[in-house]
């Protein structure tokens, strides 16, 4: 048996926002300091996209920084769903244990899984050798984060509207749905543009998702940091099996 202490929940989401926003600062930064070169294979010649760099000298950082991300997004995605579910910790656990709820929580740690796959996989297949093979991991990986963000979303809306003594759960609930709705408006036209080859404007909608992604992430430590009395009511606060 593997047990998390309650309080250290919030690192999932920490680690997570951290490694992705740390690799995107390390590969642009590297790009800007090296006079913006041009990478073979790179379509976009006014603007690298974060592949194109992360196919380059600096591969192992990504696909580090990818494999950090996964793990933690992963983690986010299943201690998120078992908060919103354990009646001691919000005290309002399952409003309505129906199997829609406990359907969208499944869901939402499946795609999470799914996609934390694919953040690995498209940094290994990268876009100059297997540029094919990359471009449908990452359309996979957008597609079921958007996915589980939305059941997610779903799934706390009954305790964000009831649990008037834990207002701050509202407000984040409120901030991370409002990064899913911008990461929505920047990714029809990243795609749109990409498809006309206005490559200028699609490489900085790239950059920009990529950072708001990262706030996404850290978003969730609202969600996981949990109220001094919590952990005393629940009698959780240093041994809360979690993961057996």
């Amino acid at each position: 048996m593997i047990v998390i202490q309650l309080r250290y929940l919030r690192l999932f989401p920490f680690i997570a926002g951290t490694a992705w926003i740390g690799t995107l600062l390390t590969l642009l930064i590297y790009w800007l300091a090296h006079d913006r070169p041009r990478y073979p294979g790179q379509t976009n010649p006014y603007v690298a996209f974060i592949s194109d760099i992360g196919a380059s000298s600096l591969k192992p950082l990504f696909i580090t920084g990818a494999a950090f991300t996964a793990v933690s997004v992963i983690g986010t995605a299943f201690s998120v769903s078992f908060v919103r579910h354990d009646r001691k910790i919000y005290g309002v656990g399952d409003i309505s244990p129906s199997l829609h709820n406990k359907v969208l929580s499944a869901l939402s740690v499946l795609f999470a899984i799914g996609a934390g796959i694919c953040y690995v996989l498209l940094a290994v297949y990268d876009s100059h050798r297997h540029t094919t093979v990359h471009r449908r991991y990452l359309s996979a990986s957008l597609i079921q984060t958007a996915l589980s963000s939305i059941c997610i979303a779903i799934g706390y809306v009954a305790p964000a509207r009831k649990t008037s003594k834990y207002r701050s759960l509202r407000q984040w609930c409120r901030l991370s749905n409002a990064l899913v709705v911008i990461e929505c408006c920047l990714g029809v036209p990243f795609f749109v543009l990409q498809w006309i080859s206005y490559y200028r404007v699609a490489g900085i909608l790239e950059w920009i998702m990529g950072f708001v992604f990262g706030l996404y992430l850290w978003a969730f430590v609202g969600f996981l940091a949990l109220p001094d009395e919590t952990y005393a009511h629940a009698r959780l606060e240093e041994t809360a099996p979690l993961l057996r």
